[in-house]
């Protein structure tokens, strides 16, 4: 597993998938679009990171605009 930091439009993303008529067109850049293949959670082990401010990137879609970052842990999906 590794550590990733994610945004809103990232969680709401793998939570939901993006319904264009419910959550409005697919922003720029893509959600998720670094973390296809992944399954990811929130990392619970991480009390400060319910949601932070921070200017790093997104590691879902690459976002570089400030916001709030949440912390997830990510693992690669299993082959069948």
């Amino acid at each position: 597993m590794i550590k990733v930091s994610i945004c809103g439009e990232c969680v709401y993303m793998d939570a939901n998938g993006w319904e264009g008529d419910l959550a409005g067109p697919m922003p720029k850049p893509t959600p998720m679009r670094f973390l296809d293949g992944f399954l990811i959670s929130p990392d619970e082990t991480d009390h400060d990171c319910g949601g932070h401010f921070s200017w790093g990137s997104c590691n879902g879609c690459g976002d570089t605009s400030g916001g709030t970052r949440y912390c997830y842990l990510a693992t690669m999906k299993e082959e069948n």
